[in-house]
């Protein structure tokens, strides 16, 4: 996204606004949110002998991403 001024006119607003870019970001931002949420409510279960607990995978997940991006 461009960064936008301080001050802006109001005419000159809609050329700020990146409608198209910013309705991608929110379409994905709500598919994650549906993604976490289903994963959030799912129990433990096991493969074997292992019991997995998706909310930690999920967490586990999320650092590891953050940790890429950060670095």
């Amino acid at each position: 996204m461009k960064e936008i001024p301080q001050k802006v006119n109001r005419k000159e607003l809609k050329k700020y606004a990146q409608f198209d870019l910013r309705k991608k970001v929110a379409k994905l931002t709500h598919e994650i949110s549906v993604f976490t949420d289903s994963i959030l409510q799912m129990d433990k279960y096991l493969i074997g002998i292992i019991e997995v607990y998706p909310k930690d995978i999920l967490v586990e997940g999320i650092k590891s991403e953050l940790i890429k991006l950060i670095c």
